[in-house]
């Protein structure tokens, strides 16, 4: 788990995340993904690829969902010994069965939910 923070010029950097979005709701590389946008991040994007995308409406709805995504897969890996999802994808038939989860937010202002998530993913 990580965050990708782009910086610099605002119209730029909110250009560039659009472009991240659509490749990710559209890659024939990965069959199993789901990518949540924040507020008004890449506006449509959910009606386009909905087997792939939805929409929160607010951070904290989105931390919510990414920390039940998070304890789905915590206890997927204490049922199988694995230390790590890497090892799990590695290690059994089902490889495909550890979806990745993205949230892709344009701003993450201070509060208690942007801690949460913070949190909950260990930055």
């Amino acid at each position: 788990m990580g965050v990708l923070h782009l910086a610099g010029d605002e119209a730029h950097a909110r250009h560039v995340l659009q472009a991240i979005a659509v490749e990710l709701a559209s890659t024939p590389l990965c069959a199993h993904l789901e990518v949540t946008t924040l507020d008004a991040t890449t506006t449509g994007l959910e009606a386009a690829v909905p087997e792939r995308v939805v929409r929160a409406a607010h951070l904290g709805e989105a931390a919510t969902d990414l920390q039940a995504h998070i304890d789905d897969q915590h206890r997927a890996l204490t049922a199988l010994g694995a230390d790590s999802v890497r090892a799990a994808r590695l290690g059994q038939d089902a490889g495909d069965s550890w979806t990745p989860h993205i949230l892709l937010a344009q701003d993450l202002p201070e509060s208690n939910a942007r801690a949460e998530l913070f949190t909950a993913i260990g930055h």
